[in-house]
């Protein structure tokens, strides 16, 4: 159970890649991060619901949890996805769907490409790829997973090019869901704050093609390299994480001492960061046993709302940006840290201590995933 397995990529290209949050694209997201800028706001689903903190994306048509809704917000995210090379390998995580339209009692038409077993071949058809799409579904760190399967194919020689692209909205049946285990606050999401008291849910998506063919890449600026990474679970409870952090402890051995090239110290860290007791103790812990107390951390939820399946791939997106600007942004709602940590990022941003970053996210079912990425030579 504790073994370390081979976590070592062969330093993939991530070549292009964006996202849309309720603060923006990838550049606005990051500029508001920086300026301590939340998007979340207060709003009703339903009549059945109470008023809690919500990411949502506005001007996108028809209701929460909806196929039509889904649709206009992903034309708005992929629109500027380039050309793909043939036999690109679609990757897509999501862990609902359009699930409100499942809803016998809303007269909507019978589900069609927005549920989580369509999802992926709407989009494929959407790019006419001709290879078999993949579905990734692995709770909160879906996101995560599907970025891990698709470098594990490209390793593997299945294809040498992935477009992942992952994809959750705000819906009904999920708020009541998060509403019944107590876990939304009713204020304002405050990661790794002593007075933390829940997470909020957010509109989130992103996208990333990656590709291990050179002359895409000497055609192409790389982001950054996928140089490792990990997946653990601790199976300890459906929703609640192992007070221990076993997963997570797995997950940052596979990243941290896995392969030849011995021990390696992140420049920081993206967390997971929901806001929540359990959650953001259990990451704490873990931090500290394998990084040390002086590696810095943060969290983006406090200010773009937790995206579920999309969240670990947004997470992405934004660690590279802290590669490009060697720095973490303000953990935005966080004003007193758990234990008085001087290395989480609060108000201010924190510089990288040196270029590379670990980001990392947990889900239900005990399940863990972490992504290391470095800036390009």
């Amino acid at each position: 159970e504790g073994r370390i397995v081979a976590a070592v990529t062969k330093g993939l290209s991530l070549l292009a890649g964006d996202i849309l949050t309720c603060l923006g694209d990838l550049d606005a997201t990051w500029k508001a991060l920086l300026a301590g800028r939340t998007g979340l706001g207060n709003q009703i689903v339903s009549p059945c619901t109470t008023n809690y903190p919500l990411g949502i994306v506005q001007g996108l048509a028809e209701s929460f949890g909806c196929e039509l809704r889904l649709q206009v917000f992903l034309t708005q995210l992929l629109k500027n996805v380039p050309p793909l090379p043939p036999a690109t390998q679609l990757f897509v995580a999501t862990t609902k769907g359009a699930v409100d339209d499942l809803d016998s009692r809303k007269k909507y038409p019978e589900p069609q490409n927005g549920q989580p077993w369509t999802l992926a071949r709407s989009i494929n058809d959407t790019f006419a790829l001709e290879t078999e799409p993949v579905t990734v579904s692995g709770a909160c760190a879906s996101g995560s997973l599907a970025v891990i399967q698709a470098a594990m194919a490209i390793d593997a020689g299945q294809c040498k090019h992935a477009l992942i692209v992952a994809v959750d909205l705000v819906a009904e049946f999920v708020l009541r869901g998060f509403d019944s285990l107590k876990a939304l606050s009713p204020t304002s999401v405050r990661p790794f704050d002593k007075g933390r008291d829940g997470l909020a849910l957010g509109d989130g998506g992103a996208w990333l093609f990656m590709s291990s063919d050179s002359a895409i890449e000497e055609q192409t600026v790389s982001l950054a390299k996928l140089d490792r990474w990990g997946i653990g679970c601790d199976a300890t409870h459906i929703t609640a994480p192992c007070r221990n952090g076993s997963g997570l402890s797995r997950v940052f051995d596979q990243m941290l001492m896995g392969g030849s090239s011995g021990q390696v110290t992140p420049g920081g860290i993206n967390g997971h960061g929901t806001g929540t007791g359990y959650n953001d103790a259990m990451e704490m812990l873990v931090f500290d046993a394998k990084c040390g107390s002086t590696v810095p951390f943060c969290s983006v939820k406090g200010a773009i709302g937790h995206s579920l399946g999309a969240a670990g791939l947004i997470e992405v997106m934004l660690s590279i940006k802290s590669l490009q600007e060697m720095k973490l942004p303000p953990t935005v709602g966080l004003t007193s840290p758990e234990g008085d940590r001087a290395n989480v990022s609060g108000t201010t941003a924190l510089p990288l201590q040196t270029p590379s970053i670990i980001t990392c996210n947990s889900g239900f079912g005990g399940i863990n995933a972490g992504l290391l990425l470095s800036r390009p030579e």
